[in-house]
């Protein structure tokens, strides 16, 4: 935003200060001579060689290649352009090739429209329309029309926010396809199917595009963090980790694997042992497979298909999703609970929230038990909800535990103490640090404690001999009972009482409506007895998704802020009140634009994609400032006399403001375009901010129709009203 602010204010005292001097030495007529000419391109060339010199050696930094001779070619052409444009003189508009060409094209189609006013203005109509059913979805956009059906009506007899594609059977014929505009009741199903009508399936058609924080970063790798069942010890995750690390390192993209399991000795790292991690690091993009695709005419004979090949090549790279989807198949093993994500997203997820997923559910209450219970049936209900993947809820409950329950009664017959028992079973079982051993700067603790066979069986712990105060011993079961329980595998603490985690992560969907879809989907559980919920117990969301909410919330202040400031603007600066409108209205087209273009690329609305909007504001306007100033002038002193005179005057307003508008949406879409070839890491983050803006640039080529339309037409309106009010006029 900075970099941004600062280059506009450049930009701008540029424009005020630099530009008009230097235009006039170059309109002014002054024959050079031709030394003149040539030492001013020597000096531009050799001004050129060092300043590419320069960048070659900041670019290439470390690099064996030299840049002079690319610099030297760059120095001679700067050079003989110089020489070129000192030749040549400025043309007028109307001999200039390009201007000639653009006006054979723009005036016949103005003049069009403005003998057409009502019919051109459909196509902006649809344009908004679609935007705003992309962005919103049909069932918001079309709430004017269910208000309007319904309207005096005692109960809704249309409800268009369901909104929806469906698949009908009659009898044996094949399924065709309708579009149902109501709710279907459960009644209306029910004598569908008497009448021989069978649903097949329905999908919602244009929901509304999706919602997230930020565009997601292919950092090149995945994190793998499968977790073992609380029962798992040190020896099955040990095995569990090189089997699944064997099997990921046998699909062809993966350059490495590690992984690793427990955590280091400190309390920052509370990870049990069956928590594992593998990090997985994929080659380079260009080093992956080509999967085979089959076209309408891989049949054909080679000598046949090979030109539509190179059209529609048989083969594609494989995705990265496709190598997720082998990666999930190649790991899974029972009583594995598998997730997977990046790196740095899991790290940061991880600070922000403790959960090692995209999203989850932290339930709330007093009892781990019946916490755990609470999480295994939300498990089941979120699996039905689209677009979630790794679903697992902590198995809280299910560590094994010996318990040593002592016998007061019996010690105190024998003359024993608690604390001789206790160091009885810490010594035998747990062990006990006697010494170190000092082995020049390492240290290592030498513990005493009985064998693993003896440890391992209760039968064998009951044998332990426990000394009494009179010298004889005694066995442990006489003054100790064993139990063998199951208990929790850790247990975390929020806001005062005990907590549980269900968390999962989205594939193909964005992540609030994913939130969104499965927390109407427990409220629906919840009402209906499939979740049950005691007193005392609560959920709460928590994830990635929280930072898109925080924002959006800022943006519903910020982005309506930044437009009624341009249209404040836009009021001030010209002395017709109505002029301001019409310019917006060329603005709102364009935003449409940008939604049609996000929804061609598949991206969804995040904080980069909304500044990109805001840029996309300013452009727009700039177009629409440069028509309107024009026509203003043209109109501000002068008298018509027919409809037919303020046409022509629009339309020779209009061929004069044409290039101006072209060349601000050519410079805008060109300096884009290095966006839209990027291809290193990165680029999928830049890439949404520029789709709105070359999305809208496209579409707001129509303002150059909109604004000079909606200008005559105010102007025609304002000359008749004038006619009829006038004695004896008479409006033509």
């Amino acid at each position: 935003a900075f970099t941004k602010t600062f280059a506009i204010g450049a930009s701008v005292i540029l424009a005020l200060t630099v530009v008009p001097l230097i235009c006039y030495f170059l309109f002014q007529p002054v024959k050079w001579s031709r030394r003149t000419v040539w030492k001013i391109a020597l000096s531009m060339g050799i001004a050129s060689v060092f300043a590419t010199h320069a960048i070659f050696m900041w670019a290439l930094a470390g690099s064996h290649y030299s840049g002079w001779p690319m610099s030297i070619v760059v120095g001679v052409i700067v050079m003989l352009a110089v020489v070129r444009m000192t030749r040549e003189r400025f043309l007028p508009m109307e001999e200039n090739p390009v201007s000639r060409g653009i006006s054979r094209v723009y005036v016949p189609a103005l003049r069009w429209v403005l003998d057409n006013k009502k019919k051109f203005m459909i196509a902006p109509a649809v344009i908004f329309f679609i935007g705003m059913s992309i962005w919103l979805g049909v069932g918001v956009t079309l709430k004017p029309v269910e208000w309007i059906a319904n309207l005096g009506a005692a109960e809704p007899r249309v409800q268009l926010g369901e909104l929806r594609w469906q698949k009908i059977r009659h009898g044996d014929e094949p399924p065709s396809r309708r579009m149902l505009w109501r709710k279907q009741s459960e009644a209306d199903a029910h004598n569908e199917s008497k009448g021989g009508l069978a649903v097949v399936s329905e999908t919602r058609i244009v929901p509304g595009i999706g919602r997230e924080f930020m565009p997601p970063l292919d950092e090149g790798s995945f994190l793998y963090m499968p977790s073992l069942l609380p029962q798992g010890g040190l020896g099955p995750a040990i095995e569990v980790n090189a089997k699944q690390d064997m099997a990921i390192a046998t699909v062809p993209e993966v350059e490495s694997v590690v992984g690793k399991l427990g955590r280091a000795e400190t309390a920052l790292d509370p990870a049990p042992i069956g928590m594992m991690e593998s990090i997985i690091i994929l080659k380079p993009e260009d080093e992956w497979r080509q999967i085979p695709v089959k076209r309408w005419f891989s049949n054909w004979p080679g000598w046949l298909k090979a030109p539509l090949a190179w059209i529609a090549p048989e083969h594609r790279q494989i995705t990265k999703n496709e190598i997720l989807t082998e990666l999930q198949e190649k790991t899974a093993i029972p009583g594995v609970l598998p997730t997977f994500l990046q790196p740095i997203q899991t790290r940061l997820i991880m600070l922000q929230t403790g959960f090692r997923a995209m999203m989850g559910v932290k339930i709330y209450g007093g009892d781990l038990g019946e916490i755990e219970r609470i999480g295994l049936q939300i498990e089941a209900l979120l699996k039905e909800v689209p677009g979630a993947t790794d679903i697992i809820a902590d198995r809280i409950v299910g560590k094994p535990y010996l318990e040593f329950h002592i016998d007061r009664d019996r010690i105190a017959r024998y003359g024993v103490n608690i604390r001789d028992v206790q160091d009885v079973i810490e010594i035998a079982i747990g062990g006990m640090n006697l010494m170190e051993s000092v082995e020049g700067r390492e240290r290592y603790p030498i513990r005493v404690r009985y064998l693993r066979e003896f440890r391992e069986d209760i039968p064998e712990l009951e044998k332990i001999l426990v000394p009494t105060s009179s010298g004889a011993q005694i066995p442990l079961a006489q003054v100790v009972t064993i139990k063998s329980v199951l208990g929790p595998q850790e247990i975390k603490g929020e806001r005062g009482l005990l907590v549980g985690y269900v968390t999962m992560n989205t594939r193909d969907r964005d992540e609030v409506s994913v939130v969104e879809d499965a927390e109407k989907l427990l409220q629906a559980a919840l009402k209906d007895g499939r979740l049950k919920l005691p007193a005392g117990y609560y959920w709460e969301w928590s994830g990635q998704f929280e930072n898109q909410v925080r924002a959006t919330k800022r943006m519903q202040i910020l982005v309506p802020i930044c437009l009624a400031t341009m249209f404040v603007m836009l009021y001030l600066g010209f002395s017709r009140w109505w002029i301001a409108p019409i310019i917006f209205l060329g603005v709102l087209v364009s935003a449409s634009g940008g939604f049609i273009m996000l929804a061609l690329w598949g991206v969804n609305l995040s904080v980069a994609v909304w500044v990109g909007f805001l840029v996309l504001f300013g452009v727009v306007d700039d177009d629409g400032v440069v028509m309107s100033t024009y026509l203003e002038d043209v109109f501000k002193d002068r008298q018509f006399s027919s409809n037919t005179e303020i046409r022509e005057a629009v339309l020779d307003a209009g061929l004069k403001r044409i290039r101006p508008a072209l060349m601000t949406t050519a410079t805008t879409v060109f300096g884009l375009l290095p966006i839209f070839w990027a291809t290193g890491r990165g680029a999928d983050v830049m890439l949404p901010m520029a789709i709105p803006s070359m999305g809208g640039m496209a579409v707001s080529l129509i303002t150059l129709f909109i604004v000079p339309c909606l200008f005559s037409a105010v102007e025609e309106w304002k000359w008749q009203r004038k006619q009829r009010l006038s004695p004896g006029g008479v409006a033509a």
